[in-house]
C-alpha cells in the first residue's frame, strides 16, 4: 500500500465521517449517527494497519478526539437499538442534546487531528501487511476455540472488521486470500447476537423474562469452527 493510495483512502473516509456527523447534529437522524460510527471504525481499522509502518500509539493518540465522540455516540445507538428491539417509544432525551453540544464543540479538534494524521501516515511494507493478516486470523481462530464470552466475541468481531475494512486496500499483496463473504457472515452473526443481548438486558431490567438466546450462541460456535481454514482461500 503506497502513500498516495493510503492518503487518498484516508481523505475519502474522513470526509464521509465528517459529513455524517454534521448531518446528525442538524437532523438527529439515527442513520447518520450509525454511518458516522461505521466511518470511525473504517478509519480506525486503517490506522491500525498503518501502525505497522508508523508509531501506532501516536496514531491512536491523535485519533482520540474522534474516539471520544464515537463512544458517546455508541451510548445513544445502544439505547436506540434496545428501544427498537423491544418496541418501545424512542424518547427525546437529555443525553442526545448533550451529545450534540459536545460533538459540535469538538469539530475543530477533529479537523486538526486529520491534518496531523495525514502528515505521519506512511506506506506499509508488503511483508508487514502479510504478517498482520496471518497473525490476526490465527489469533481470532485461537479465541473462538476457547468458548469466548460475550465480551470476547465482541472483540473478535472488531478484529474481523479491521481485516474486512482493509482487505480491498491490500488484496493484491496478500499471499493467502481472505474469504470476505465468510468473515462478513461471522461478524454479522455476532452483531445480531449482541443486539439480542441488549434487548434481553433491557427486558430483564424492566422485570420481564426471557432467555439469553443460547441458540444463536450455538450457531456462532458452529459457524466459527475451523475458522482459519474457512477464512482463507488459496490465490
Amino acid at each position: 500500500m503506497n502513500r498516495h493510495t493510503a492518503i487518498k483512502y484516508f481523505n475519502k473516509q474522513w470526509k464521509v465521517m465528517n459529513t455524517r456527523l454534521k448531518s446528525y447534529l442538524k437532523s438527529g437522524d439515527q442513520e447518520d449517527l450509525h454511518q458516522f460510527r461505521v466511518q470511525v471504525k473504517k478509519i480506525e481499522a486503517f490506522l491500525i494497519l498503518s501502525g505497522m509502518a508508523a508509531h501506532p500509539a501516536k496514531l491512536q493518540q491523535l485519533f482520540k478526539p474522534v474516539k471520544k465522540i464515537f463512544k458517546r455516540a455508541g451510548v445513544l445507538r445502544n439505547s436506540f437499538i434496545k428501544n427498537e428491539l423491544t418496541h418501545r417509544r424512542q424518547p427525546v432525551n437529555k443525553e442526545g442534546r448533550n451529545f450534540c453540544q459536545y460533538a459540535g464543540e469538538k469539530l475543530q479538534k477533529i479537523k486538526k487531528a486529520r491534518r496531523i494524521l495525514k502528515q505521519i501516515i506512511k506506506p506499509v511494507p508488503t511483508k508487514n501487511v502479510r504478517w498482520f493478516y496471518k497473525n490476526e486470523l490465527k489469533g481470532i481462530t485461537g479465541a473462538f476455540a476457547l468458548s469466548p464470552s460475550a465480551r470476547q466475541l465482541h472483540e473478535c468481531r472488531k478484529r474481523i472488521k479491521v481485516l474486512l475494512y482493509n482487505e480491498h486496500l491490500v488484496h493484491d499483496v496478500l499471499k493467502i486470500g481472505v474469504n470476505t463473504t465468510y468473515l462478513d457472515e461471522v461478524q454479522e452473526a455476532i452483531g445480531n447476537w449482541h443486539d439480542q443481548l441488549l434487548a434481553h438486558q433491557s427486558e430483564c431490567h424492566n422485570g420481564q423474562t426471557g432467555d439469553s438466546y443460547p441458540g444463536q450462541k450455538e450457531f456462532i460456535a458452529t459457524l466459527t469452527d475451523k475458522f482459519y481454514q474457512r477464512a482463507t482461500v488459496q490465490k
